[in-house]
């Protein structure tokens, strides 16, 4: 099953609905939280001697302190600043805080500039510091000594283990207010959240340790709509190759794609189309271009129709499709939108609408009613231009932004980012966690459009297919950097990497 992905507020509801509804008493899910930091700090081999708990006045410092009576008591060593006054803690807060007192274990209170100066030397003793400032509950940009504990943390030079998010970073978007924790290790508790994988959040988190908490109930832990796939999500997956199957048992792919001078984009997605397995693919594009495609991929048959567009011709070949990509490389010429609006009219057509279709749409200025089983694959530049939006508002909130348009335009939508999310008409969405800098090079995105139409091809309903060809994609690209160094991958490697990455 693919692993659920909370914001903030459902967490919070989740926590209420243990406390009140299975009388999982919240003291008791405090414990919990701060065990699985403890024992990271014990497993992870980041904390060598001594730990510095710097807590804040919430229910993240609590479980700060919670985690420094812990490591006591197990014979560690450890000591805790907290940063504002000690009349501010509340409720479970409160109660770690009165137990340290009563067994003896100081913790120092940083209320001005000049007691956290005063603190230099516990950082400079500490082996390593556990960050229990804000958690998922920062709601304003961080200011005054909150921001100076951050960057002193950060200075330091000893590794940090963050209490569920890093301090700094918003829960539910990456944003970071102001200043941020950098975390060698971040422990989050009972299901990630979005800031862990979206930037740049993800810089601040390190690697990150899912703790659980409690027993979610299966009604709660149903209703959760963000998620991302994992290892045995992949193998269940892929598409089966039984011993008996013939060319025809893995799909009819049709590549849409290519122009004089963007050739390369249709090379590169019909290439990954066959190397993601479909069992026949054919690259329909301008007459001209038939030698360039079929020496480039003899694998690959070849129709031209795009030279002089012949609309009853063109939906004959969709439709004789098991799916269909259109977009990379097409250009701008006026029987562009004639296609893509042939392909998003056929009804029930996997279909996956990218590049230059996006971008025909888009001057087009409408969308007509899909009856497709449609795959939108815009990169941030695209997505801003068919909404009438500007990267910074679609980047301010990838996910919303991609659920309402994947429900508006009934259409799964792939918006592509260092942090690729993958949203269903349906509200559901999936964050793809893989990946590497190496990847962003020309052609990627034809990739990964060949990728998603085999994985179609071959069976793969729309919201699968998006998801998986996300994932297998930066694993593939991962795969190509190990082989040829971060710089020089190229979009061709990434595919050829693709049969490999599907056969481990």
């Amino acid at each position: 099953m693919p692993q659920k992905i909370v914001s903030a507020g459902e967490m919070r509801g989740i926590e209420t609905a243990l406390a009140d509804g299975l009388g999982v008493p919240a003291l008791l899910l405090m414990e919990n939280a701060a065990f699985g930091v403890t024992k990271a700090l014990s497993e992870s081999g980041c904390c060598d001697g001594r730990a510095l708990v710097v807590c804040g006045t919430g229910n993240n410092g609590g479980d700060g302190l919670a985690v420094l009576r812990q490591r006591i008591a197990s014979g560690g060593k450890g000591d805790a600043l907290l940063i504002g006054s000690p009349d501010r803690l509340r409720g479970d807060a409160r109660v770690q805080w009165e137990m340290l007192e009563k067994a003896g274990v100081p913790v120092r209170p940083v209320e001005k500039p000049g007691d956290l100066e005063a603190a230099a030397g516990l950082f400079d003793k500490a082996g390593c510091i556990v960050d229990a400032l804000f958690g998922t509950g920062l709601s304003r940009p961080v200011e005054g000594l909150h921001r100076a504990a951050i960057e002193m943390m950060n200075a330091s030079g000893k590794p940090v283990v963050a209490v569920d998010v890093p301090s700094g970073v918003e829960s539910d978007t990456g944003r970071v207010r102001g200043a941020a924790v950098r975390a060698e290790v971040t422990v989050t508790f009972q299901y990630p959240k979005p800031g862990h994988f979206l930037f740049p959040g993800k810089t601040h988190t390190g690697r990150l340790i899912v703790h659980a908490i409690a027993i979610v109930p299966p009604r709660l832990h149903d209703a959760i709509e963000l998620e991302r796939l994992v290892e045995s999500d992949v193998r269940a997956l892929l598409p089966p190759r039984p011993a008996d199957a013939h060319k025809g048992s893995f799909g009819r792919a049709g590549i849409v794609a290519g122009s004089m001078g963007m050739a390369g984009a249709g090379v590169m997605c019909a290439r990954a189309a066959l190397k993601a397995g479909a069992g026949l693919v054919t690259l329909c594009s301008s007459e001209e271009l038939g030698p360039v495609y079929q020496a480039a991929l003899p694998e690959a048959m070849f129709l031209p129709l795009l030279s002089f567009f012949d609309e009853p011709e063109f939906l004959d070949f969709v439709r004789k499709c098991t799916a269909v990509a259109i977009g990379p490389g097409l250009g701008r010429a006026p029987h562009v939108l004639r296609a893509v609006e042939a392909v998003l009219t056929t009804d029930d057509l996997p279909a996956v609408v990218d590049a230059d279709a996006l971008n025909a749409l888009s001057e087009a200025g409408r969308i007509p009613p899909v009856r497709a089983k449609a795959v939108f694959t815009p990169h941030v530049g695209e997505m801003a231009r068919l909404c009438g939006l500007s990267a910074a508002e679609v980047l301010q909130d990838p996910i919303g932004c991609a659920k309402k348009y994947a429900c508006e335009w009934n259409a799964v939508v792939v918006l592509k980012s260092a942090a690729t999310v993958v949203a269903h008409p349906d509200g559901r969405a999936c964050i793809n966690a893989t990946g590497t800098p190496a990847m962003a090079k020309g052609g990627t995105g034809d990739v990964l459009c060949g990728l998603i139409t085999a994985l179609m091809a071959q069976g793969l309903r729309p919201y699968a297919a998006a998801s998986l060809g996300c994932h297998l994609l930066g694993l593939a690209g991962v795969r190509a950097e190990n082989s040829v160094g971060a710089y020089g991958v190229l979009s061709s490697e990434i595919a050829d990497a693709l049969s490999l990455i599907m056969q481990r």
